[in-house]
């Protein structure tokens, strides 16, 4: 059995799904029609399934055995208007511009080849197709609906698509440790009172506290955050009201009421994670008390820090190479500063979260994940195909 040519094999169908999903593109929690579309290629494979996230979700199941293995992709794109000029490109002004559209047809991939070779797995692989990624809601939607114990998941993969350019499209990276920090986005309210913009004496002016807030929580990264941590604190965005409920616009001689700071924090370290949220609340309260002002700091928990056990990462490691040879197959411990909700799979069972190396140029360049020119390499799909595959054989026969 060679599954690098099985799935070689299946890469005129692989670009067909691509194609397919990559005009479809539908955001958040809600994809009816990417679902469907799912639903169908798996009828059509004669593979059952079940669905989660008031249907958009589905979790399918393959093989049959008390040892089960589960392998994850995300289905959802990003409102992003797509500009790569392509033939098949997004139309709807949402766009695949986070390869989702890749992920999901590896996955449908690996479901015709496992079904393929069901008498020989040595137990169930469940099939996760996963919403709302995006917005770090989908996985934990899933597991409060039951989708891990439900399918009394013991293990799994997820797999995502990497435009790296320091490595050959198609190659695997593997790593262990901590490896996508954990998300907290944050919003902070300074309160002042609005004035003429002559006579600031007469008012608070939040403009001026909101900088000092700033400038502060800045200086706290700096100085107060060991250089030896990962922690990266983005102030994202800034705007002022001249009352509570108006819409933001330029005002040159008014001093507004209040200004609103939003932003993200991603770290490696819970206890830097929670050190830092904590002095952010003592600057903000403190600032704005000094200067007459009122101070509010709004935190929400989006994704955890997402870890790779040791252990899993070796095996998949190993079944890589097993599938693709050690050339193409690269253990490169080098965390993320982004996040993901796989990382809530993963406290709750063990696994590993694996990139695959896929890019292609659109007007002479490669561009990033979340580009409006970001392309991926069709041509790539089948090695990840066939490393799901063999990860999920070898760890189900390791159960013997």
């Amino acid at each position: 059995m060679n599954l690098l040519q099985e799935a070689k094999a299946l890469e005129p169908q692989l670009i067909q799904w691509r194609r397919a999903l990559h005009q479809m593109p539908e955001i958040g929690l809600n994809l009816p029609k990417t679902s469907a579309y799912v639903q169908e290629q798996l009828k059509g494979m004669g593979i059952p399934f079940q669905l989660y996230g008031h249907g958009s979700a589905i979790v399918a199941t393959v093989g049959q055995g008390e040892r089960v293995i589960a392998l994850r992709a995300d289905m959802d794109a990003l409102a992003v208007p797509e500009e790569t000029g392509l033939p098949y490109a997004s139309k709807n002004g949402n766009m695949h511009a986070c390869g989702h559209d890749g992920h999901t047809t590896m996955l449908l991939g690996a479901a015709q080849l496992l079904k393929a070779h069901e008498g020989e797995l040595k137990g169930t692989v469940k099939l996760f197709f996963q919403h709302g990624e995006e917005i770090c809601e989908g996985a934990p939607e899933m597991i409060q609906e039951g989708a891990l114990t439900d399918h009394h998941v013991q293990c799994m993969y997820a797999l995502h698509g990497q435009p790296n350019t320091q490595y050959p499209s198609g190659t695997v990276l593997v790593s262990d440790g901590n490896m996508m920090a954990s998300a907290d986005f944050f919003d902070i309210r300074v309160k002042g009172k609005g004035c003429h913009g002559a006579m600031p004496e007469s008012g608070v002016d939040p403009v001026v506290i909101a900088a000092q807030v700033i400038q502060a929580i800045q200086t706290m990264m700096a100085r107060e955050i060991s250089s030896q941590e990962s922690a990266v604190l983005s102030l994202c965005s800034l705007r002022s009201r001249t009352a509570d409920e108006e819409q933001y616009q330029k005002v040159y001689n008014v001093i507004p009421n209040c200004v609103e700071i939003a932003g993200t924090l991603r770290t490696l370290n819970s206890d830097v994670q929670q050190y830092i949220l904590a002095r952010m609340e003592e600057i903000v309260t403190g600032i704005c008390s000094t200067a007459r002002a009122t101070g509010e700091l709004k935190v929400k928990h989006v994704a955890p820090v997402l870890h790779n056990p040791k252990a899993n990462a070796q095996e998949l490691y190993e079944s890589a190479c097993k599938v693709l040879g050690e050339d193409q197959v690269v253990y490169c411990n080098k965390p993320s500063m982004g996040s993901e909700d796989a990382a809530y799979f993963l406290q709750e069972v063990p696994g590993n979260y694996f990139n695959l190396v896929s890019y292609a140029p659109i007007d002479g360049a490669v561009h990033p994940l979340h580009n409006s020119k970001f392309c991926l390499d069709e041509h790539a799909l089948h090695h990840g195909v066939a490393v799901l595959v063999q990860g999920a054989m070898d760890w189900l026969e390791k159960g013997e």
